[in-house]
């Protein structure tokens, strides 16, 4: 298992997608956000502004950006029949899977780090900072940080379900696509812009727990929970994918 793990954590050093995924999100979000805050400021001409919002804005490209990392990094390892030479070389199947679940899980907290530091900094040097305190900027970076962890699990286990390295990057994508679009419904149902919650019911009931356990819901938007609401919604998320897709793995031919 050590072998395997620092085989496959060298490659992912050398892998040139790694980098590119991590400069063009990172860097390219708090450029692109920089900009679109200049322009709100010359719009309103407000002569503080605050970049908090960043804060929470850029979480919500995390699945898309897993989802391109997991089609591009796992799609390779499939075609290029890096996992059937593990195979042939006596590694098991086990190993080989945990392996590749923890290096996802390691690329995307350095996704998530990455990121934060440059909105940052981008924040400091080109407005008025934060009002968040750095105690709500660090539970933040947490919760998004083990969110990104359970959804790179997630894409690990559906890559390993597939297992076809042409259709991969396009079904993560529509996984991405179709969790996004479930979580923001979610959201904008629970917490209105305008007026107050109209659900009811089970339909209540099932977007309370969608928005509390999913960890796609923990990338839109700021703290709403308890830290451990948060941690019990990562912790059951990863243990499930995991599970699934180390089963499927099991039985599936590699080709």
């Amino acid at each position: 298992m050590y072998r395997t793990l620092c085989a496959d954590f060298r490659k992912l050093m050398y892998h040139k997608w790694f980098w590119i995924i991590m400069i063009v999100f990172s860097v390219g979000t708090a450029v692109l956000f920089s900009i679109l805050d200049k322009i709100i400021i010359m719009i309103d001409k407000s002569p503080v502004y605050y970049a908090d919002a960043n804060l929470t804005a850029y979480p919500a490209l995390v699945p898309f950006v897993l989802a391109t990392m997991a089609g591009l990094y796992l799609g390779g390892e499939f075609q290029e029949g890096t996992l059937r030479n593990k195979l042939i070389t006596g590694t098991k199947r086990n190993e080989i899977f945990s392996s590749t679940t923890i290096i996802m899980a390691f690329t995307s907290v350095v996704f998530q780090l990455v990121a934060t530091v440059c909105v940052l900094v981008s924040g400091k040097l080109f407005f008025d900072g934060f009002m968040t305190t750095t105690n709500e900027i660090l539970k933040m970076t947490l919760v998004h940080s083990m969110a990104s962890v359970a959804v790179s699990v997630i894409f690990t286990c559906v890559s390993f379900v597939i297992g076809n390295g042409k259709w991969l990057a396009l079904c993560c994508g529509v996984f991405a696509i179709i969790s996004k679009f479930v979580s923001v419904e979610v959201c904008s149902k629970l917490f209105p812009e305008t007026g107050v919650c109209m659900l009811s019911g089970k339909k209540l009931a099932i977007y309370e727990w969608i928005d509390k356990y999913i960890p796609f819901s923990y990338l839109n938007g700021g703290i709403r929970y308890p830290m451990h609401t948060y941690m019990i919604g990562c912790m059951a998320c990863i243990a499930v994918a995991f599970v699934v897709g180390l089963l499927v793995y099991q039985r599936k031919d590699i080709k």
